[in-house]
């Protein structure tokens, strides 16, 4: 993920592994990169990846954090989903009127995960000016 922040508008970057795989989590010279995608969210190391979805429901956390991708973009003063962007097997093959209700709803669902707080990025530059719209500027 990159943005541009401080200092002085410099380009920021962040990054995280996604739903490891069993075999990518322990790293070539020994050390732990996480657990494995299943436990990410309640054992040591989860914290340094990114998990889905699945993984994250029914948790609760003290602090969430939620990537909206290209498959939900605001336009205008509307939602538009895009399931060809999606990474969900479960979600090929349907189409956008039926995917704005289901992504839209995950996407929800990840937003209460965080008991004290939650923030939320968009890698559309639009979506996140929406975003960033819905916030007091001091709190940004």
């Amino acid at each position: 993920m990159e943005w541009r922040g401080e200092p002085h508008g410099a380009p920021q970057r962040w990054q995280r592994p996604w739903n490891l795989h069993t075999n990518n989590t322990v790293h070539t010279k020994g050390g732990l990169i996480g657990p494995p995608r299943w436990l990410w969210a309640t054992r040591p190391g989860g914290e340094r990846q990114v998990g889905c979805v699945y993984t994250a429901q029914g948790l609760e956390y003290a602090h969430a954090g939620v990537i909206f991708g290209p498959d939900l973009v605001r336009r205008g003063d509307r939602w538009e989903a895009h399931p060809e962007h999606s990474h969900d097997r479960a979600m090929r093959g349907i189409g956008p009127d039926e995917y704005l209700e289901l992504a839209s709803n995950a996407y929800r669902v990840l937003m209460t995960r965080g008991m004290r707080s939650c923030r939320v990025y968009s890698t559309d530059a639009e979506t996140q000016t929406f975003f960033s719209s819905l916030v007091p500027g001091d709190t940004r």
